[in-house]
């Protein structure tokens, strides 16, 4: 399975947001580590998302060129 640039790009904010995430629970700021892992949960699966969708319709596409 490939993974593209806009994927890796999302995947790497995602990342980011964890570490955000550590950073300020490591601050006490517990309520503003659960916003921030909650959005990086989201953006990770955006990121997935992403991925699969690209994955499929290059499949769909190379199967239609073929016939």
């Amino acid at each position: 399975m490939r993974i593209h640039l806009l994927t890796v790009s999302i995947l790497v904010w995602a990342a980011t947001l964890f570490l955000a995430g550590e950073v300020a629970w490591h601050l006490a700021y517990a309520e503003m580590a659960e916003l921030i892992y909650d959005l990086a949960r989201l953006l990770l699966l955006f990121g997935l998302l992403m991925n699969v969708l690209y994955e499929g319709a290059a499949i769909f596409f190379y199967e239609r060129s073929e016939q």
